[in-house]
This record gives C-alpha cells, sequence and structure tokens, in this order.
C-alpha cells in the first residue's frame, strides 16, 4: 500500500496546493505563507511519499502554532517517518511493548538524513 501524495490537502482548514519543481539540492519545502508543499521532481515513489509527510508535519507544526518545534528537525522526520511506516503498512503502528519502555519507539537518531535538505540534528 502507497501513501497517495494529494494535488493540495486541508491543513487544519487551509488548503495547501502541492506542486512538484525542480528544487536544485532540496527535496522538498513549505510555505505556510502561500499555503504550499513543493516537492522535489526526479523523487522516487516513497521519497516523494515521505518528503510530502515531512512538509505536511511542518505546516500542521506552524498552524497550530508550535514555532518553537517547526525547526526541529529531529521530530518532524520522526514524526513523518513513523506516519509513512504506520500509513504504508511498512512497520505497522508501535506499541508500548516495542521499546520495553511504555512509550513506544524513539525517534530515529540525528544521523538520519531530513529528506528536505535541511540538517536534522537539534
Amino acid at each position: 500500500m502507497a501513501v497517495e501524495v494529494p494535488r493540495s490537502v486541508s491543513v487544519l482548514g487551509l488548503a495547501y496546493a502541492v506542486e512538484t519543481a525542480d528544487m536544485d539540492g532540496e527535496d522538498g519545502s513549505v510555505s505556510p505563507a502561500r499555503q504550499l508543499i513543493r516537492l522535489s521532481s526526479g523523487l522516487s515513489a516513497e521519497k516523494r511519499e515521505q518528503v510530502f509527510l515531512h512538509e505536511l508535519v511542518h505546516a500542521l507544526l506552524d498552524q497550530l502554532g508550535y514555532a518553537d518545534l517547526y525547526g526541529d528537525e529531529h521530530l518532524v522526520q520522526g514524526l513523518a517517518i513513523g506516519l509513512h511506516q504506520a500509513l504504508a503498512g511498512r512497520g505497522g503502528v508501535p506499541t508500548s511493548s516495542d521499546s520495553g519502555s511504555g512509550t513506544g519507539r524513539s525517534l530515529p537518531p540525528t544521523s538520519t538524513p531530513c529528506p528536505c535538505g535541511r540538517p536534522s540534528g537539534p
């Protein structure tokens, strides 16, 4: 099962356009001011899905007013990859038994590259 990347998406009631473009080194970007998510052309289907979810998480954090978390690439990437795994049926939804600590799986290590080209560390 794949994650469908739509032409537009509602982010807490605001319509964001989703477009593909030549991005010169970045895999994706989001502009809350323009309500636009851009994805780089030439991405594999799986990478395109992950980058879309990554930028969608940024848009959600912006709309929710979490300016302090909007730029936290480690958090955004962890949420995007977790959503991708759950929605695409790869890895399933984490449970408390996955880590033994009752908190579910931890975020990916900071060395996990951010698909949008931004630094992924805190």
